[in-house]
Formats: C-alpha cells, structure tokens, sequence
C-alpha cells in the first residue's frame, strides 16, 4: 500500500532541508486515486464483516442446538449467537492491526478451506 505518496506525475519536490523531501502541487485527482487506493482494503474488510459474523454465528448455533432444533425464530439466541461469531474478529484485530497480515492470513486459509475441506467431505 505504497500509494500515499501517489502523484500521478504532478507537483514538484520540495527538499524540507532535514532530509525530508515532499512534493507540492499535487493535482486533486491524483490525491483522490492515492486516497482511494490507500483505503480500499479498509472498506472491504469492514463490508464482509458482518458477513462472517452471521455465517459463522449461524454454524455455532447449529453445532450448540444440532441442526433439526436450532431455534431459527427465536431472535435473542440468534442474535446471542452471531455477537458470538463475531467475537474472534475483534479479538483478532484488537492483536493485529496491520492490515497486510490479516489479509495473509485470510487468504491462507482460504486456499486451505477450499483445497482441503472439499477432500475431508468427500471422506466423511
């Protein structure tokens, strides 16, 4: 996430004189792009939040309840269930909190998830 810096080619260098150098000048669109860029990760992480946290709260309560008497109506034990779910999340940011580690991580066990887990079903 090298794009803070982004110029698009606009601006000039200024030398700070402490061995800083900046640029000035720098067209709005370009700052717009680099701002974009640079948040882009943040956004999407925080929009499959909640997915996550209904998924993996929704398998929780069928693993407490077992799937013929999950309570699906009853909303308090839902809701219990899914603040469950997305417990880790938070706990997990509250530890880590550069972006690319999390997005390695994530992207690990996807690639585990989908390359062993269609295996293990096809066994039991």
């Amino acid at each position: 996430l090298n794009w803070v810096t982004y110029h698009g080619g606009t601006g000039t260098i200024v030398d700070e004189g402490n061995g800083a150098i900046t640029r000035t000048g720098v067209a709005p669109w370009a700052k717009a792009i680099a701002g974009f860029v640079t948040a882009f990760p943040a956004f999407d992480s925080l929009a499959v939040f909640p997915l996550c946290s209904i998924s993996l709260g929704e398998i929780l309560m069928e693993a407490w309840f077992g799937s013929e008497t999950a309570p699906t109506n009853d909303w308090k034990k839902r809701t219990a269930f899914r603040l469950l779910g997305c417990c880790p999340q938070i706990i997990g940011a509250a530890f880590v909190s550069d972006l690319d580690v999390i997005a390695n991580y994530a992207g690990l066990f996807t690639t585990l998830s989908y390359s062993v887990c269609p295996s293990l079903l096809s066994i039991y």
